[in-house]
């Protein structure tokens, strides 16, 4: 018996009902016990805090990586004998604290489909810059390659992201001319190598970072802050950058901010929103929450003296890429044909594929299964009625997989 597994992820603009949704985790120090606790809530909802304790006195701010493809959150940390770094498994709720690996920094990247581990550190000569795979569960490491050529980093941290789609770890780096570049590398490939391309928005003045990768849109986000001395506030926009010729272009601009704190923004894959924490004058912490499809802004609740927030992509990361599943995903696309894409009210899909006792999924974000039925080949599915949002069509009889995407409107 064959299996076929088809995947169709239909992405639509997400609601403010979504963004209330997006699960958030962080650090906070507890100043009565002096212990570090986790916190974990919904974005801008201040009754779904949740607070976990742990045996760590002290944590290092913008050290904070999240593993969506197993639940994983990871961060620098000190208990009352060890200095290393902190494991907290969110099925699980297990902790642990391992010495922590010397090319561990606020620069790693996690591929979300696969749970592999990248750091962009220096060399053991200090003068040159590499890529190394990390395994943060033995926190070892393997060096992919080095960049010859003087690299100097921006001085803000979030400079880094990752294409899990197609396994390009990004960084935004100045080099030997000085200039800002945006550095691509395919971390799968046979060899090493990288593209640069120049970013020529990026000036002394106009500073790129916190940027994010869209695993939907196949998009880099960001944020550019323009430092001006003659004011009190700092302006910034969310732009999105476009990966192939380094070209801007701003989506929401923002003027009531006198600082931007680091090591907090993240990007929700599932709607699309892109968050930060925005300082106000008054010194008044705020989350910002911009939905890139839909542009709606949201800005709101932030629990008290919260560092290392990452947005918790694990229900998307297994809905869209299964990195559990044992299944071997074979490449059927010729064999499956959807259409209209995009698509309004329904969705046609035909395979050429011989199928044996399959059926059909539609399955949520939120694990909700929307539609089920035997599947002979052809069907004509009904979309307008669903809730907006990020749905996996299954189609399975037991060994191949294919996915394809088609966005509603």
């Amino acid at each position: 018996m064959k299996t076929i597994q088809i995947i169709l992820l239909v992405i639509v603009m997400s609601s403010f009902k979504a963004q209330s949704q997006i699960e958030l985790i962080g650090t906070v120090l507890n100043n009565t016990t002096s212990q570090v606790e986790l916190l974990q809530w919904q974005a801008l909802d201040s009754n779904s805090l949740n607070t976990t304790n742990s045996n760590l006195n002290t944590y290092l701010l913008g050290s904070s990586v999240f593993d969506a493809a197993y639940g994983n959150y990871y961060f620098r940390g000190t208990d009352s004998i060890n200095n290393g770094l902190f494991n907290f498994n969110l099925p699980s709720g297990s902790q642990n604290l391992v010495i922590s690996d010397q090319v561990y920094n606020s620069g790693v990247q996690i591929d979300m489909s696969n749970g592999k581990t990248f750091s962009l550190a220096g060399d053991s000569t200090g003068f040159l810059f590499a890529l190394y795979e990390m395994n943060l569960t033995t926190n070892t490491h393997t060096l992919l390659g080095f960049f010859n050529e003087p690299i100097t980093l921006p001085a803000i941290s979030e400079s880094t992201c990752f294409d899990s789609n197609n396994g390009i770890f990004y960084f935004i780096a100045y080099d030997s001319s000085l200039t800002l570049k945006l550095f691509s590398v395919p971390v799968y490939g046979s060899s090493f190598a990288y593209t640069k391309i120049l970013i020529p928005a990026a000036t002394s003045s106009n500073i790129l970072q916190k940027i994010h990768y869209n695993n939907v849109s196949n998009s880099i986000f960001g944020m550019m802050v323009n430092y001006d001395t003659l004011s009190p506030n700092i302006t910034a926009d969310i732009i999105s950058l476009d990966k192939n010729n380094g070209s801007i272009n701003v989506l929401q601009s923002f003027s009531q901010f006198g600082n931007y704190q680091n090591g907090t923004s993240n990007f929700d894959q599932a709607t699309g929103t892109y968050m930060f924490v925005g300082i106000e004058p008054s010194y008044n912490y705020k989350h910002v929450l911009f939905n890139t499809n839909s542009l709606n802004l949201q800005i709101g609740y932030l629990p008290n003296n919260v560092h290392n927030i990452e947005c918790d992509n694990s229900k998307f990361a297994k809905t869209k890429y299964n990195p559990t599943n044992s299944v071997e995903y074979t490449n059927l696309n010729n064999k499956v044909s959807i259409w209209p894409n995009p698509a309004t009210n329904s969705v046609n899909i035909h395979s050429t594929q011989l199928f044996e006792k399959a059926n059909i999924k539609m399955i949520g974000m939120d694990g909700r299964i929307y539609f089920e039925q035997s599947f002979n080949g052809n069907i004509k599915l009904n979309t307008d009625l669903l809730p907006r949002g990020v749905y996996l069509i299954k189609i399975s009889d037991n060994l191949n997989a294919t996915s394809k995407l088609i966005s509603l409107n």
